[in-house]
């Protein structure tokens, strides 16, 4: 399981193949295969991988059945491969029968804490379906509800801190605890927990490739560029024994957020070189924005136009450089390094380039609603509410009739601010308008997304 995280999957078939000469009835064995598989799809997404999964799920699954020896570990098992193929499934093939597996696996998991309310293994996978179908995405929601499912995230988060608590004391289970405690405070939305338990363990399991990745992930998430960089600097792709994609399409988001000029280097690695179809519209989006701040108005065109013509739309990034992608203003150069900037938390230099922008000499509305949006970031990001709360209201009134994102987004932080300071009714208030403003057109569908699970927090809260 170490050398799984450590992306070293040939060590860890490697070791898998001695077990099963040694030991041809160890069900670890079929079970940690796929699991390797699934890592390796994870960080690759080559769909040779994704076939192997689907083609070996059925044999492996009556593998494991010929080996029931009545034992707890057995069911248990088979409830984890059967998610791990739906997980694989609702990505890369039929979510139908994806979310079916990964439901089954919920309900064999449900039959097995039931039977047997000891076995500690159970609280892994109970407290990530726990956070799933408390977050569940809108394409697959509707499966949840005819099954009669849901789930509690903060139930979900303490079933994981407690399996944690057993597991580190396992190698392997240990670095998959961590990893899993992680992924769901991210889907939480509990991205400042995440990233203060992400830095309270141990410095040899943070050394594992996927865990120091996911490290590097939660610091982007809390503003915390400079350490997003080192951390992926860190993990040197020569000593990986797959192709993680992950690596030069992170960095050089991370470095533009800093108006580093190697960014692009990165970014056109990852378009040019992995064949994966997650954010390539994205870094072709951040691509133009290079370009653009060079100067070179070519090659942002050049680049602006391949975002319609690369990868997919599932993730939110890529929904987004279509919407931007698409606007027939060229963005002010201004307002894009402070939005940049801002991004990476480098709150000071971004508040410096918006001194020095008059909004009087804006001459476009969606330049004006972008300033004060701008600003309204700068001042939350900050620790200044009262004056966010300013900006934004202003970019709301004045863009809520346009065409524009800025209404939208300005209403849902407004929301977050109001239910920071614990005024629900006022949270609730601007969350609705955000919903009652948005529009596909110009806005992705994560943010109605996440003003709809905000009226469901402060829901009875007032």
């Amino acid at each position: 399981m170490q050398a799984i995280f450590d992306l070293r999957t040939n060590t860890a078939r490697e070791i898998l193949q001695k077990e099963k000469l040694a030991n041809p009835r160890n069900g670890y064995v079929i079970y940690l295969e796929q699991y390797t598989d699934c890592v390796e799809l994870i960080a690759t997404e080559d769909v040779k991988i994704y076939e192997k999964i689907i083609n070996g799920y059925e044999a492996r699954m009556e593998q494991m059945e010929g080996m029931d020896d009545g034992t707890p570990q057995n069911e248990w098992l088979q409830a984890e491969i059967l998610f791990q193929t739906g997980l694989a499934q609702v990505k890369f093939g039929t979510r139908v029968n994806g979310v079916y597996k990964m439901l089954s696996s919920y309900k064999r998991i449900k039959t097995h804490r039931q039977q047997y309310p000891g076995f500690w293994q159970n609280q892994k996978l109970t407290g990530m379906f726990n956070i799933i179908l408390d977050n569940i995405p809108p394409f697959i929601r509707w499966a949840a509800d005819i099954f009669g499912f849901n789930g509690d995230s903060g139930i979900g988060i303490y079933q994981l801190t407690e399996y944690g608590k057993k597991a580190k004391n396992f190698g392997g289970l240990a670095e998959e605890s961590v990893i899993m405690t992680n992924l769901g405070y991210l889907l939480a939305k509990q991205e400042d927990e995440a990233f203060r338990f992400m830095s309270g363990q141990d410095p040899k399991i943070l050394n594992i490739a996927l865990v120091k990745y996911l490290y590097s992930n939660t610091a982007s998430f809390v503003y915390r560029n400079d350490l997003t960089i080192k951390l992926l600097s860190e993990i040197k792709p020569d000593k990986l024994q797959v192709s993680f994609y992950a690596i030069p399409y992170s960095l050089g988001r991370c470095k533009l957020n800093h108006l580093e000029k190697d960014a692009k280097t990165y970014l056109e690695e990852f378009v040019n070189d992995y064949s994966v179809l997650d954010y390539k519209k994205a870094a072709c989006n951040r691509l133009s924005y290079c370009y653009l701040l060079e100067g070179n108005l070519q090659k942002y065109q050049e680049y602006r136009a391949k975002v319609a013509t690369v990868g997919q739309d599932i993730r939110d990034r890529d929904q987004e450089a279509i919407l931007e992608s698409k606007e027939p203003l060229v963005p002010h150069t201004g307002l894009l390094r402070a939005r940049l900037l801002c991004d990476g938390g480098y709150f000071t230099m971004a508040d410096s380039v918006m001194k020095v922008i008059s909004p009087v000499s804006l001459n476009q509305p969606e330049y004006q609603l972008e300033y004060f949006y701008r600003k309204g970031r700068i001042f939350q990001l900050t620790g200044q509410p009262a004056l966010a709360i300013q900006e934004f209201d202003i970019a709301f009134n004045q863009g809520k009739t346009l065409p524009y994102t800025y209404a939208t987004r300005s209403a849902l932080q407004l929301g977050n601010i109001y239910e920071d300071q614990q005024d629900y009714r006022s949270a609730s208030n601007w969350y609705a308008k955000c919903i009652e403003v948005y529009s596909d057109s110009h806005t992705a569908a994560g943010v109605k997304d996440m003003a709809e699970k905000g009226e469901k927090r402060v829901k009875g809260k007032f």
